[in-house]
């Protein structure tokens, strides 16, 4: 994958300094109230897998079968990124009544839409 933090040479200390300093301005995690987080908490269907979006301290987490944790990091009050090697971001939707109805997963450039189910 073009410009990962994991591929780049450690050789090219500019390229390195250049990547990171973008990766930061980019994703740029803000405060988001812990009151504000409980509204995205539940399960929702994942890549035909019940997921799930926990609370953990003031910190949501997303929990899949078979894989490790990953913590969610927030860029607006329902938009998140993982740091992973695709880095997904998601973003919690939420109907007319305001009730968060799923998470839109979008990686490598495809968004899966994910209903949640409780």
């Amino acid at each position: 994958m073009n410009d990962s933090g994991h591929l780049i040479p450690l050789e090219q200390p500019a390229r390195v300094t250049r990547v990171i300093t973008t990766f930061a301005q980019k994703y740029r995690p803000v405060d988001v109230p812990t009151r504000a987080l409980r509204d995205y908490v539940g399960e929702y269907a994942i890549r035909g897998r019940v997921g799930e979006v926990l609370l953990i301290g003031d910190r949501l987490i997303l929990r899949l079968p078979d894989e490790r944790d990953t913590p969610l990091f927030s860029q607006s009050a329902g938009q998140f990124f993982a740091l992973s090697a695709t880095l997904p971001r998601l973003e919690f939707v939420r109907n007319a009544a305001q009730r968060v109805v799923e998470v839109d997963i979008s990686e490598q450039g495809k968004t899966e839409r994910c209903p949640r189910i409780s």
